[in-house]
């Protein structure tokens, strides 16, 4: 592992992208964290001194292994949208993107994050144009208070009515 860390950080100096994967030996090494213990939260700090103290990392690779413990988790969480995305392309679902061209009635699993805190859609309504010409979510029962596509993360399907 630590020769395989000593030339990924040589790499790393020269391109420093943030959409890279981890290293196939940190990453093995973290599905590995992942595998002991998944109700324990996986806090980079924790995940990377777990490896170092299982592999006796030299003291001049830790930041590139916090690096690296930080490509994983993004890695891990790529892995995780994209089978969410297959899961619900199967069950008939499209994401949300804030330029959908669909009106009309429609069954949404999404959310809408903010800084401090996350909001769950109502599972059915209808997108519609707002006054401004942007695509808006309005939950059933509603004419007001719904929701602009632009903010919301998740997935919808047509109800034929």
């Amino acid at each position: 592992m630590i020769e395989e860390l000593e030339a990924a950080r040589a790499a790393w100096e020269k391109v420093k992208d943030y959409k890279l994967d981890a290293v196939p030996a940190v990453w093995a090494e973290y599905q590995a964290y992942r595998a002991e213990d998944l109700e324990r939260y996986p806090y980079n700090a924790a995940i990377e001194a777990w490896m170092i103290k299982r592999n006796a990392i030299p003291e001049h690779l830790h930041d590139f292994l916090g690096t690296q413990v930080y490509l994983a988790q993004h890695q891990r969480r790529r892995a995780e949208e994209e089978t969410m995305r297959q899961y619900m392309k199967g069950e008939g679902f499209e994401p949300i993107e804030w330029d959908t061209a669909y009106r009309g009635a429609v069954r949404v699993v999404a959310k809408k994050e903010f800084d401090f805190m996350a909001v769950r859609t109502p599972e059915t309504g209808k997108f519609i144009t707002d006054g401004r010409g942007g695509a808006f979510f309005l939950p059933k029962g509603k004419r007001t208070r719904g929701y602009v596509l632009a903010g919301l993360k998740g997935y919808y399907k047509p109800i034929m009515s």
